[in-house]
């Protein structure tokens, strides 16, 4: 295992003198964050009653996470034919269409792993090209299976044919989760040198956990009720945006070329049985006791089938990843949406109703590289859990990275984080219910599709750019339809960390939106105007098909014209509403945003952050609905109302845009929806029936 050294940062860009200085700003935020988490538990739990960590496990502060309430929470391992089914094979063997025999392998591309300990780099799945593992911690820390299996998927040779990961020629740059050199997870990250694609296969687990080990105050074998009882036994923290989360976000914002993939945790279903020791945490003695013989025992997690995703995998910024076990199909490939989840896979959504996990690869029954002892280089064991669901991910993220410079010519090109995410939730597989939800997010992975994106927007088929959208104004661009074929339009950009909730009731209650600067995704159809609205989540039913609408809540969007005429113009549009900001919440001249658009015949003109848009008329739609009513083409200074059909005022509002009415708390009937002119002296009556 090879040590950085003299040589290695003479290596480094001069990219990496710039951002140091940034990189010292940010880690000073996260030690002092730390100090004072470490403070915190110092004094609440310094005493006799605790668990002492045993010989062979580090200091049990290297690896504490946060606090649930005044419950200490701990980093853990996210344990459980994965490539056929992303169809990763294509660019294995060079024979996609636009390739030219190129073999897409990881050569020349660098992935930092940070995960539990050492990767056993002596193992036969690794020992092609040299040594591609790179220890960048401390040495001490001990070799460690998971780890192993981790940097297994991404790039084992495949000598076990069954274990071969997604790049068998990639570099692997290894760090751990623990606490070591002075420096926390977040401030390693943020100070990695020329980092680019990262992989995290562990998390904080909250609801029902299970303790086989005692440790701090999980003092017994059992399950922990990592929840404030007191609040609530019905919900946890669990799908809370935190410090943890906020964390990844200002790395990815500071360096937006920083493409985190994340295991969205191995929580659901997860809940003690009848006759199995319980716990719930006691605030007056700051430990954990028994329940009672009268208390209502919480249901196990996710019991409605949502909300289980534990903190740091509900950042905006990064790529989550659920499992999904084999593909039944011939050869593992895909043929249909209906997939199989793996059983413990957690299940979003954020509790403002943004769509987590963003995608799934297969995770359960996956051959893996194993470690036993150092005289064993040929080991091997069968995992499951989104540990070995993300790597996969990550691998095609490198991948594409070096198909990309195969295509462009450039050496060193990387791509953003919204780039990547764009691309992967654009091309990714459609699974569970049509559009994305809280399983499986926009779907399974597909390298193949990702990769026919860049070979078509090389050769002008497809439309994937990286935009600057002004304060104030409208992205505009016109595409003709194709017969035939959906288009589609995604988009996804970087946005400052929000402010983590500190009161408990709002952790554990308050479903505000996370997001910072609210981009808006519209296609516009120019012979009827109808406006098609992105995908987003029921926040009200968050395990329903998902409903399209103004999506206030993620960073990412995506609108699709299931039939577009052949050769009519569609208008995308992409604005925003509010200032924009920056992460410090000053205002800032423009956001960038990535945005990809494929299914047209040809593109018609640009006019790019133009600051108005071709005029509309106006129009309500749909005029029978269970939920929402769309009213576009609104002049400024216009009134809404809506009348009973007794002719009673329910509502009356102003708008000067175009607007989005919530009819989902109406009673079923009849109403009128009135939009009244005053600078035209008009009015528009459409009569709306709720059902």
């Amino acid at each position: 295992m090879k040590k950085r050294g003299v040589l290695t940062f003479l290596s480094l860009s001069v990219w990496w003198v710039c951002w140091a200085q940034d990189a010292k700003d940010i880690t000073l935020y996260f030690r002092n964050q730390r100090e004072q988490m470490i403070e915190k538990y110092n004094q609440l739990y310094l005493s006799g009653s605790l668990v002492p960590p045993s010989k062979t496990q580090s200091k049990i502060t290297d690896k504490l996470s946060s606090f649930a309430g005044d419950i200490p929470v701990f980093i853990a391992n996210q344990d459980a034919g994965a490539n056929q089914a992303s169809e990763v094979s294509s660019l294995e063997d060079g024979t996609l269409e636009g390739l030219d025999n190129n073999k897409i392998d990881g050569d020349e591309i660098r992935i930092l792993l940070m995960d539990a300990g050492n990767v056993f780099d002596g193992h036969q799945e690794f020992k092609n090209k040299g040594s591609r593992i790179f220890y960048w911690d401390n040495t001490a820390n001990r070799i460690s299976s998971h780890s192993t299996s981790v940097a297994g998927m991404i790039g084992a040779k495949g000598i076990n044919l069954d274990a071969k990961g997604v790049l068998e020629n990639v570099t692997l740059d290894t760090y751990t989760y623990r606490t070591s050199n002075n420096k926390d997870s977040f401030s390693k990250l943020a100070t990695a040198p020329n980092v680019n694609i990262s992989n995290h296969s562990y998390g904080t687990d909250l609801g029902w956990i299970r303790i086989h080990h005692p440790y701090s105050i999980y003092n017994k074998p059992g399950w922990y009720w990592v929840g404030n009882y007191r609040l609530s036994n019905k919900d946890t923290y669990s799908g809370t945006y935190y410090s943890e989360d906020a964390n990844f976000d200002r790395i990815v914002y500071e360096n937006p070329r920083h493409i985190i993939i994340k295991a969205a945790g191995n929580t659901y279903g997860q809940g003690p049985g009848a006759n199995e020791p319980k716990f719930k945490y006691d605030y007056s003695s700051r430990s954990f006791i028994p329940f009672g013989e009268t208390d209502i025992i919480p249901a196990n997690n996710c019991s409605k089938g949502y909300n289980c995703i534990g903190r740091g995998s509900l950042a905006k910024n990064i790529i989550v990843v659920g499992a999904i076990e084999p593909l039944s199909t011939l050869r593992n490939i895909y043929t249909s949406p209906t997939i199989t989840k793996w059983k413990y896979s957690s299940a979003g959504p954020r509790k403002d109703g943004a769509i987590k996990p963003d995608l799934v690869a297969v995770g359960a029954k996956v051959v893996t590289p194993s470690y036993v002892s150092k005289n064993r280089d040929d080991t091997y064991t069968k995992d499951m859990g989104t540990s070995f669901s993300a790597p996969v991910v990550t691998g095609i993220a490198g991948g594409l990275t070096q198909l990309n410079r195969i295509l462009t010519g450039d050496k060193n090109f990387t791509f953003t984080a919204d780039k990547m995410k764009a691309l992967l939730i654009h091309t990714a597989n459609e699974a569970g219910n049509i559009g994305p939800d809280v399983w499986y997010g926009y779907g399974l992975v597909n390298a193949k599709k990702a990769a026919n994106v860049l070979i078509d927007k090389k050769n002008g088929l497809a439309y994937f750019e990286k935009v600057s959208l002004k304060n104030g104004s409208t992205f505009v661009k016109e595409f003709i339809g194709k017969r035939g074929q959906p288009l589609k339009a995604s988009i996804s950009w970087i946005d400052p960390a929000a402010e983590p909730f500190t009161k408990e009731e709002d952790q554990i209650y308050n479903t505000a939106s996370r997001l910072v600067n609210d981009l808006d995704l519209r296609i516009v159809d120019t012979k009827t105007f109808e406006i098609l609205y992105p995908w987003k989540l029921d926040i009200k039913n968050p395990t329903a098909p998902s409903i399209k609408g103004d999506n206030t809540v993620d960073n990412a969007e995506q609108v699709i014209v299931e039939s577009p005429v052949a050769d009519r113009v569609y208008r995308v549009e992409v604005s925003h509403k509010r200032n924009l900001v920056d992460t410090n919440g000053k205002n800032i001249p423009h956001q960038s945003f990535s945005i990809i658009v494929t299914g047209y015949s040809s593109k018609v003109k640009s006019s790019d952050n133009s600051e108005e848009t071709p005029p509309r008329r106006l129009q309500i739609y749909p005029t029978k609905t269970r939920d929402y009513v769309n009213i576009t083409g609104v002049k400024k200074n216009s009134l809404l109302s809506v009348f009973d059909f007794f002719g009673n005022a329910l509502l009356s509002i102003p708008i000067d845009k175009d607007y989005q009415l919530d009819f989902s708390s109406y009673s079923s009937g009849v109403y009128l929806l009135q939009i009244t002119d005053d600078s035209q002296n008009s009015k528009e009556i459409k009569k709306i029936i709720k059902e």
